[in-house]
């Protein structure tokens, strides 16, 4: 039965076909008499293709790694040797490991077992027909479904871990191994695929960003190393008494200086605003460019070892919640059987609804960063007037203004996240990948204009409302 279930839910395989074997007896048959020492180039050709990218990755596993088994056993065999098809029951024997224990792993049973309870029909009305674990769950007839783990977590002292569960522990779930080598074939045997994904994201994000860290410091250490050695800095400096500069307001308490007062400022701003700063720039838009296409190469390339690669949209499970608020039926011939339908006219009034709130949202996003600009003026003028605290006033209102937008970004992302989820789940999207894809653009959206309103106003508009000598704001 077991079986059946594999062909029916198409899970990929490994077929008894081992592709190493293949390319040695193809060579073997092609090869002429010089084939030996050939093969013996080819081979060490093979092993420094990667170059010299390869060559220090590799040296930088040794480092971290050392000579332990099983990260060095994970990186060997993180590419199949075997290639995969869809499985076949009556085709079993030529499947490797097909007689084995373990030939389905612990995602794969669970996933076989949840997607029978998802598939078992629990009522009918009529030609309606309710079946779903999940909406048993969302019913409250239940109060929660999920697999349990593969035997226990802990282990004695010096005792070897006996399942994946505990390797996973001891290798990978801890603070201690936070710079070793990922096992993303053993997660994703595990856990699953979606959690496999997941981790590979972060792992590989992480291990990018190397680069561009080194390279910042570098800009960084450049640009302080050479602190108050160019020209503008130099020239503010040593201009003493020669250069008096306007008073930067027209109050009585507001008086002429020099620019060589503000030499610090003008160092700490050269320092920054330098040519290694640009080429750091540049940089970066080649290594952004550099990522996405090396993720689209690591995402292909764990899509066809986990054979995901062929997922369709249509192959997933319907969500309960879409069920129980549907409003009509419809005849699905692919399951052969009555589903639950939204019509366009329930959904498309939502949707201009959830429209309409989020670009309400985005006004008063909008609305609180100019009240924080104007909290900001207006503290400085308060406390401008106050002479004691004049030489204050410029500080405390920045670092009050900042404060404030830092509670109000914080409040109204809490808020919102529970907000979209609400609007998300009330518009009733039929799958988890289309509720999921919908969710996070709406999240997306709120983010960008909450986290950056204030930095695009600091960046192209709060310089300009300073005025010029004569025609000070108030």
């Amino acid at each position: 039965h077991t079986l059946k279930l594999a062909e029916k839910f198409n899970f990929e395989k490994p077929l008894k076909y081992n592709r190493s074997r293949f390319e040695d007896d193809k060579r073997d048959n092609t090869a002429n008499e010089n084939a030996s020492s050939e093969a013996e180039e080819e081979e060490s050709g093979r092993d420094n293709s990667g170059g010299i990218l390869s060559w220090i990755d590799d040296k930088i596993f040794r480092l971290l790694h050392g000579k332990t088994t099983f990260y060095t056993d994970m990186r060997a065999n993180f590419t199949p040797h075997y290639v995969k098809a869809p499985f076949v029951a009556k085709h079993k024997e030529r499947f490797f490991g097909h007689d084995e224990k373990d030939f389905f792993t612990t995602a794969e049973r669970s996933s076989m077992v949840y997607r029978m309870l998802q598939q078992t029909p629990y009522h009918k009305e009529g030609d309606r027909v309710f079946f779903g674990i999940d909406e048993l769950v969302a019913s409250g007839c239940y109060k929660a479904a999920y697999p349990l783990h593969d035997g226990p977590y802990e282990t004695d002292t010096h005792a070897v871990p006996t399942n994946n569960r505990q390797l996973l522990r001891y290798y990978w779930a801890s603070y201690r191994r936070w710079n070793k080598y990922q096992p993303l074939n053993l997660i994703r045997m595990y856990f699953g695929e979606k959690v496999g994904m997941y981790f590979a994201w972060t792992g590989f994000y992480t291990q990018s960003l190397f680069i561009p860290a080194i390279v910042g410091i570098l800009v960084f250490g450049y640009g302080y190393m050479g602190m108050g050695d160019d020209y503008v800095s130099k020239h503010i400096c040593k201009s003493g008494d020669r250069y008096l500069m306007c008073p930067v307001c027209e109050d009585k308490g507001c008086t002429p200086y020099f620019i060589s007062e503000i030499c610090s400022t003008a160092q700490v701003a050269t320092s920054v605003n330098n040519i290694g700063t640009l080429l750091f720039c540049i940089f970066m838009s080649v290594w952004v460019a550099y990522f996405l296409e090396s993720w689209k190469r690591k995402q292909a390339l764990l899509g066809h070892i986990w054979g995901t690669l062929r997922f369709e949209e249509s192959d997933e499970q319907i969500r309960p919640t879409y069920t129980q608020n549907c409003d009509s039926w419809k005849y699905n011939p692919r399951t052969g059987r009555n589903e639950p339908h939204m019509t366009r006219k329930t959904r498309y009034p939502r949707f201009l609804t959830t429209v309409v709130l989020i670009l309400l949202i985005l006004a008063c996003v909008l609305i609180f960063a100019i009240a924080v600009i104007v909290y900001d003026l207006a503290v400085y003028l308060a406390l401008f007037d106050v002479p004691r605290w004049q030489k204050y006033a410029r500080w405390l209102s920045s670092v009050s203004a900042g404060v404030m937008s830092l509670t109000l970004i914080i409040i109204m992302s809490k808020y919102y996240a529970k907000f979209a989820v609400v609007m998300t789940e009330w518009e009733n999207y039929k799958t988890q990948l289309e509720y999921e894809n919908n969710l996070t653009i709406r999240r997306y959206v709120f983010e960008v204009f909450n986290f950056y309103s204030s930095l695009v106003y600091i960046g192209f508009f709060k310089g300009k409302f300073n005025g010029y000598p004569g025609n000070h704001p108030r």
